[in-house]
């Protein structure tokens, strides 16, 4: 039986195969939530054989609906419609499990934005015997989760909860604004204020840094122009009242740099948290977890890694591009989902 399993964010579609295959596939829900059954049928029919569908959601927070109630009816809505009668289980985190949709719609704060849960507890099973943490850094979240025991450790529950325990921070190596990653940053012996507006996004940090791939074609950046090293150094000289009259791309790529590490420091910041309850990075250990193991995910796993060697140089690394595939990384809670659906189905 074949089987396809989503996440459903707010800017992209995570799916993942049952065949081993996986994509991701941007979607503005904020703009077109009514065009979501259209686009997932789609998804569907370039999909060879789908006989059922796992599914976990995060896209309900767009401001494009009323509440977070209203926006996990409306994805389930929208997947039911496309399903054409295929069987579809939803992630529940109260339940640790699949249950039916319309389980989920009676209670939907306990399936709206599980796919953190779903991911962490894929990743304690299948290494129930070391402890560490969960890194999985995406395009706009970074979700930190506790492991032990073949359990996830964790304290809060919904995105509000896990924003004040630092199990969520809301950054990602794509749609985070520069100017929510530093107010301010030293470079070249100056400090200087860094503009509040939305000259540009980690996506062109990282495209500089040829850590993420280049677009001459993807127009839709701060500006319109194209993802291509010079409009990304360009728009990130903006945002110290710059650009490349007034500085080249090596100066570009310097900043970027410093933007690199002030996102990083903030997610060491929140993994101290989530261990220690510690955020002081004013310390002279500030870097330092005793954590064994990290587990990383994710389309921004290249941050993931420079993380969690800032946080123990000797620590384990385990990599989902490496065990599995890049793909599988990037749809890292899809991919949960088929896995923990066919440990189910071993146990009966």
């Amino acid at each position: 039986m074949n089987t396809l399993a989503l996440d459903i964010g707010g800017a992209n579609i995570k799916a993942a195969h049952s065949d081993g295959t996986a994509r991701s596939q941007s979607f503005a829900m904020w703009q077109k939530p009514n065009e979501l059954t259209t686009v997932l049928r789609e998804l569907v029919n370039h999909t060879p054989g789908v006989d059922r569908i796992l599914l976990t959601l995060t896209g309900e927070l767009c401001d494009c609906f009323e509440s977070r109630n209203d926006g996990v009816e409306h994805i389930i809505r929208s997947v039911e419609a496309m399903a054409d009668g295929r069987h579809i289980a939803v992630w529940s985190i109260d339940a640790m499990g699949f249950v039916p949709c319309e389980k989920a719609l009676q209670d939907p704060l306990s399936v709206a934005s599980a796919n953190w849960h779903a991911l962490a507890t894929f990743w304690a099973r299948a290494y129930p015997d070391r402890a560490g943490l969960m890194i999985d850094v995406g395009s706009t979240t970074t979700d930190l989760v506790r492991l032990a025991n073949g359990q996830p450790i964790f304290t809060g529950r919904c995105d509000r909860d896990r924003l004040a325990t630092g199990e969520l921070v809301y950054t990602g190596v794509q749609r985070t604004p520069i100017a929510a990653v530093a107010q301010q940053i030293t470079w070249r012996r100056k400090t200087f204020g860094v503009a509040a507006e939305a000259f540009a996004f980690m996506s062109d940090v990282y495209i500089l840094l040829k850590l993420l791939p280049t677009s001459a074609d993807d127009t839709d950046t701060a500006d319109g122009r194209p993802r291509t090293p010079k409009w990304c150094a360009n728009r990130i000289l903006r945002m110290i009242g710059s650009d490349l009259g007034m500085n080249d791309q090596y100066d570009a790529t310097e900043l970027a740099e410093l933007f690199v590490d002030a996102q990083c420091e903030r997610i060491v910041g929140a993994a101290r948290q989530v261990f220690h309850g510690d955020v002081d990075l004013n310390r002279s250990d500030k870097y330092k977890l005793d954590c064994e193991s990290f587990f990383i995910s994710g389309s921004g796993e290249f941050a993931a890694q420079r993380v969690a060697r800032m946080l123990n140089p000797q620590a384990e690394i385990v990599m989902l591009s490496d065990t599995i595939s890049p793909r599988a990384s990037e749809a890292a809670c899809a991919h949960a989902l088929l896995q923990l659906d066919k440990e189910i189905h071993r146990h009966g």
